[in-house]
């Protein structure tokens, strides 16, 4: 069909369509994120670690290509594998990952559904510590916060291991309960499990932990532990204890537990309408009592306070915290305050890393994307961190995509060389020209190499 002028003139405006063959994205800024995974070695390591996937013919992709165009999808913001295409329609994007091709949507699947139990527990773990090693100089000297949580992530269709159980969003649904543990002050995730549905935060918490403290390098060293009410359990209580890690997690409100706070008579004020107090607490099955910090907020200073509601005392929210930590009461309830964070990241994974999106039917191939995208994040808080500035820094990815990644660029040639011409504002222009003169000369340490 021979092509045909369009124009369209509509209040006042005479606007002329004409179509190019030219490569132009409107991903431009994405060229800084490119460079940091060339810097980091994300292509490099994921091809040593995943050498077990390695394609049978020429044609085939080989594992990097498929986890960097994975990733790559995401910054784009691809919530379905499906989404890949945005990536394969895009060749300076493509050139700015080297990804001489990309893989279809059917291609990432198979690759996903080639994970087993082994995979996930071994690979996955392993290009963690890997990547760790690189990042080595993020993490504390004195010790990271181990963060304990669990989410919920209702599914459709026949997804394998998702069951019915707890879910506050879609009371009914199936769904899956992943649990994740995250080293509070790299914010990096360490660890993480998919399980079914009908799971309960504390189910095998204890095998979790010792999982995640085996998993994690020899250097890192584990300064304590924070964890929600889902973690509440002698077994858990035990195991920290003979590891001789200290730690705060919320105790649930039963009975005894509210006979045990209520009975508390030395309340301190430590802010308007905040009390702070502590007693012990044993449980029936526990060898021993435990030190319990209690904080109550009265509703009427406080009517938006969180907490329990315990029908003997309508006057006041309660929290209570189980910790082995020597600090000063209101120094326990403040540190365990600083856990929120890992709350604030979940919801940066599912809402701007979609890790709920990517459902592959089978559990472990499903499991598999989750530890993707739990590397996609970590692998960008490295980059917040390093490249940006401090303001900037607490970005979320959502953020970074509106502010920092999204601008016009054209693929071209100059001098026989491959150029990407980007057209950016001043501030983010300042910001590209600022990073990339930061990466040529940036250098992971001697170690790490």
């Amino acid at each position: 069909m021979p092509s045909k002028k369009y124009v369209k003139s509509e209040g006042g405006v005479n606007l002329r369509v004409r179509f190019t063959d030219k490569p132009i994205t409107g991903w431009g800024g994405l060229v800084v994120m490119s460079k940091w995974f060339a810097k980091i070695g994300v292509a490099k390591v994921a091809e040593e670690i995943f050498g077990a996937f390695e394609p049978g013919s020429n044609r085939g992709y080989k594992p990097w290509e498929l986890i960097v165009s994975f990733m790559a999808a995401i910054y784009m913001g691809a919530n379905r594998v499906a989404h890949v295409d945005l990536l394969r329609h895009d060749a300076p994007v493509r050139a700015m990952f080297a990804l001489a091709r990309v893989p279809s949507a059917s291609s990432l699947l198979r690759f996903f559904r080639k994970f087993n139990l082994k995979h996930v527990s071994v690979l996955m773990p392993e290009w963690n510590r890997r990547m760790m090693e690189r990042a080595r100089d993020r993490f504390s000297a004195g010790g990271e916060t181990l963060d304990l949580d669990s989410s919920v992530f209702e599914r459709y269709g026949g997804q394998e291991g998702s069951k019915k159980g707890y879910n506050p969003r879609k009371p009914g649904r199936p769904s899956h309960h992943p649990i994740f543990a995250v080293a509070a002050g790299a914010k990096w995730v360490l660890h993480l499990w998919l399980r079914g549905g009908d799971t309960v935060s504390a189910s095998r918490a204890v095998d979790f932990i010792r999982e995640t403290l085996n998993n994690k390098p020899r250097w890192l060293n584990i300064a304590d532990v924070r964890a929600d009410s889902g973690f509440f359990s002698g077994k858990v209580f035990d195991f920290l204890e003979r590891a001789r890690i200290p730690y705060t997690i919320v105790a649930r409100a039963n009975a005894v537990v509210r006979e045990a706070v209520l009975g508390i008579t030395d309340w301190a004020e430590i802010a308007a309408g905040i009390e702070i107090g502590e007693t012990d607490y044993r449980a029936a099955d526990w060898k021993k009592a435990r030190r319990v910090v209690a904080v109550r907020q009265k509703l009427e200073e406080r009517p938006k306070a969180q907490g329990r509601l315990f029908p003997e005392c309508h006057a006041y929210r309660h929290q209570m915290l189980v910790t082995t930590r020597q600090d000063g009461a209101v120094e326990v309830w403040r540190h365990y305050n600083k856990r929120a964070d890992v709350e604030n990241r979940i919801k940066e994974w599912k809402d701007d890393f979609f890790m709920r999106g990517f459902a592959m039917n089978k559990f472990h191939a499903t499991e598999a994307t989750l530890w993707m995208v739990a590397m996609a994040f970590n692998i960008t808080e490295w980059f917040r961190s390093t490249v940006m500035d401090k303001a900037a820094s607490a970005s979320r990815l959502m953020t970074m995509r509106i502010k920092n990644f999204i601008c016009g660029g054209w693929l071209g040639f100059e001098s026989g060389h491959l150029v990407l011409r980007i057209n950016a504002r001043s501030k983010l222009k300042e910001w590209i020209e600022n990073s990339l003169l930061f990466l040529d000369s940036f250098s992971l340490p001697i170690a790490a190499h």
